[in-house]
């Protein structure tokens, strides 16, 4: 874990934007660290996403810049990270923090263990039409377990979930902080009542007719 800090502090460091890490990182050579590139920026301050390999051991290093309000306040709170780590319907961070570039912008990194899965967006763009109920099943409960926890999440966008497999059985973890609303101080039985409408709109959401939410840069008239 020291040593991928290390290699993505120098990384940040080095670069003037967070799309130049994209072609820095395929020049790191080290014994230990295996990078491969899941996803690229698709616009100057989108995130990369990257897989780290430490023998066994695989993570997700996700590195945008700090310019995320909802994902940094889950990332500065060591309590509700602490709480997320109990549930299996999200992804679990083991470090994150924040460098600065060439031009002194802060720029975040966060280190997860890696999901391994394909997203529910790809999901439900390849099953057959039999299926979708079953998708809208995984992410109820996805919904369900977060709202128990203490945080709503955003479902517009569907890459944001993975669907993995626990066994014989499949279930959907959400992967992206930024999608999270901490509501904890919320009553329980709201968090709970809340899911008659949000079944609703999981319904309405999870169909044949989902396109992407995101292809270019998102502006607040797209939210």
């Amino acid at each position: 874990m020291n040593e991928i800090t290390r290699i993505i502090g120098e990384l940040i460091e080095k670069s003037n934007q967070v799309t130049e890490i994209e072609d820095k990182i395929k020049t790191v050579k080290n014994k230990n660290v295996k990078f491969e590139i899941l996803k690229s920026p698709r616009w100057i301050d989108d995130a990369i996403i990257l897989k780290a390999t430490i023998g066994t051991q695989k993570f997700t290093i996700k590195i945008h810049y700090d310019k995320y309000p909802l994902a940094c306040h889950m990332y500065n709170s060591p309590e509700l990270l602490e709480k997320l780590k109990q549930c299996n319907y999200i992804s679990h961070i083991e470090k994150t923090f924040v460098c600065r570039n060439i031009n002194q912008e802060f720029i975040r990194c966060v280190i997860y263990h890696y999901v391994d899965g394909d997203t529910l967006e790809r999901h439900v763009k390849t099953c057959k039409q039999q299926d979708i109920v079953k998708l809208q099943n995984l992410l109820k409960q996805c919904t369900y377990e977060l709202f128990k926890i203490g945080v709503n999440p955003f479902i517009r966008d569907l890459a944001d979930f993975i669907v993995v497999k626990d066994g014989n059985e499949e279930r959907v973890v959400l992967t992206d902080y930024n999608a999270l609303m901490d509501c904890h101080n919320a009553s329980e039985y709201s968090r709970s009542e809340i899911m008659s409408i949000m079944d609703t709109v999981i319904e309405k959401t999870v169909t044949k007719n989902y396109k992407s939410f995101v292809s270019t840069r998102p502006t607040l008239t797209d939210l």
